[in-house]
């Protein structure tokens, strides 16, 4: 098991309405989904059982360490994908 968990967005697998259960605070589906990203030091993909097992012991501090390094790659990607200004109203 790796020391860290690190996280690696794939925007193609990401899928709205995973984006709407992290948004609603549902930590039992934000875990499922971030076990799908979790990768070790080098980038390299964790197998399901591995990253499964390595989010599940996260202290909260880890945790919330992994929720803004998933957040703040998240919010590039939007970024880049969502108009900058409001819209025609």
């Amino acid at each position: 098991m790796t020391e860290k968990v690190y996280i690696k967005l794939s925007v193609d697998e990401l899928t709205f309405d995973e984006m709407i259960d992290i948004q609603e605070g549902n930590l039992r589906k934000a875990k499922s989904i971030l076990v799908k990203f979790a990768a070790d030091e080098k980038g390299k993909r964790l197998d399901e059982a591995a990253a499964n097992e390595a989010i599940g012991k996260l202290n909260l501090s880890q945790m919330k360490a992994v929720f803004a390094d998933f957040g703040a790659q998240v919010q590039s990607e939007m970024n880049e994908t969502l108009p900058n200004g409001r819209g025609p109203r």
